[in-house]
């Protein structure tokens, strides 16, 4: 396809960067690179920005599955502990049954809990933290006031575990509704070729 030239009328190819008579640049051609050249940034942008959100999906993916093995290990942990490797003295009554049940299992559980969302050192300081209260625990014979203690303590770590796997699910579907509406503009082989021959034509910043 030929062009006039704005500035001297001369005729010219599409592709050439200027008049060869006059030396007009050759404004449609630098145009059609500037919009070739938007479109493939828009493109770019969009494929990084879904490389992110996949990473961060991914991510509290394995967070939700190993927090929700975490609140199924809470009780499992416990029974195991009490029934089998637990107290062989007879716990009467049912607020000594539960003493005896939150202060066996649900220590590793949180132990654990502490560990993967702390870290080593300061997960293992938080688990000491709040387990000091129940260091004089004896199960058969506590104290009234650790029996209230452990059951607010526990269940409210219950309740942190039990969280911990939705808040993450949340998440999950949050990044998932952003991939949704990240804006992606058509860009084809065709238009991505024709931008490489314009960049080899047209002078860099044009």
């Amino acid at each position: 396809m030929l062009l006039q030239c704005p500035e001297c009328g001369y005729t010219l190819s599409q592709h050439s960067a200027q008049c060869p008579r006059c030396g007009c640049p050759n404004y449609a051609l630098i145009n059609r690179k500037k919009k070739l050249k938007r479109k493939e940034d828009n493109n770019y942008w969009c494929d990084e920005q879904e490389e992110k959100l996949d990473e961060k999906i991914f991510h509290h993916i394995w967070k939700t599955f190993v927090h929700s093995l975490l609140l199924i290990g809470f009780f499992v942990c416990g029974w195991i502990f009490k029934y089998k490797f637990g107290y062989d003295v007879e716990v009467n009554g049912i607020w000594m049954e539960i003493a005896a049940f939150i202060v066996t299992g649900e220590m590793l559980m949180w132990l654990i809990y502490c560990i993967l969302t702390g870290g080593v050192i300061v997960g293992v300081l938080a688990f000491f933290v709040t387990m000091l209260p129940f260091a004089q625990f004896d199960g058969a014979d506590p104290k009234t006031w650790q029996i209230v203690l452990a059951i607010i303590v526990f269940g409210g770590i219950f309740l942190v575990i039990f969280l911990t796997p939705v808040l993450h699910l949340k998440k999950v579907f949050e990044y998932s509704r952003k991939k949704k509406h990240i804006r992606r503009i058509s860009y084809s082989e065709e238009e991505y070729a024709e931008l490489r021959t314009m960049e080899e034509v047209l002078p860099n910043g044009k």
